[in-house]
Formats: structure tokens, C-alpha cells, sequence
């Protein structure tokens, strides 16, 4: 019999929405490799999702706060087995729109 999930998917959308606990998660799983696309130092002393937005059932991109109050938007694929591929990263400003890229 397989597993039931305790915690609700958070709703997909195209317009950015406030993060849940299941997304601030997932932002942690990009950070490494958010780091290492944006060629900067590992381990921000801040790392705050602020927004998200979801098309399907794992594409994800996360609006990030980090050091010096910096924006990054952090796209990948979260896999409900816990792993996130294709993780891709950026800077932005906050008048650049939350998209996929």
C-alpha cells in the first residue's frame, strides 16, 4: 500500500504566491546549486523565500532574499522523492516579473 502524503501540495500558479513550509523546503534543496550557478559563495548568511509560482506538479520557481537584501529566482524540478533537478538561478531586482526561464 503506498504512502500517504501528511502535507498538502502547494497550489500551482502563474502569479507569485506566499511561500509554505513544503516550499521553503524546496528552496533549501536548490540552494547548493543556486550557489554554484551564480558562481558565489556557499552558505548565505540569508536565505529567505519570499514568493513562488508552479506550473505542473514539480516545476518550481522560487523568489529568493539573500545577503545585502539581493533578489535571486531559483527554477528547477522538485521530485517528491525528495531530489530537485534541472535547478537553475539568477539574479533579479524587485520590478523584474517571477517567470520561468
Amino acid at each position: 500500500m503506498g504512502q500517504q502524503r501528511s502535507t498538502p501540495r502547494p497550489a500551482e500558479g502563474l502569479d507569485p504566491m506566499l511561500v509554505t513550509p513544503e516550499v521553503t523546503r524546496i528552496a533549501e534543496k536548490m540552494k547548493k546549486d543556486a550557489e554554484w550557478k551564480l558562481e558565489i559563495k556557499q552558505g548565505y548568511t540569508t536565505y529567505a523565500p519570499l514568493s513562488y509560482i508552479k506550473k505542473g506538479k514539480t516545476d518550481y520557481c522560487i523568489r529568493v532574499k539573500v545577503d545585502d537584501d539581493q533578489l535571486i529566482d531559483v527554477c528547477g524540478q522538485y521530485l517528491y522523492t525528495g531530489s530537485v533537478m534541472r535547478v537553475k538561478a539568477k539574479h533579479v531586482t524587485h520590478y523584474d516579473d517571477q517567470i520561468f526561464f
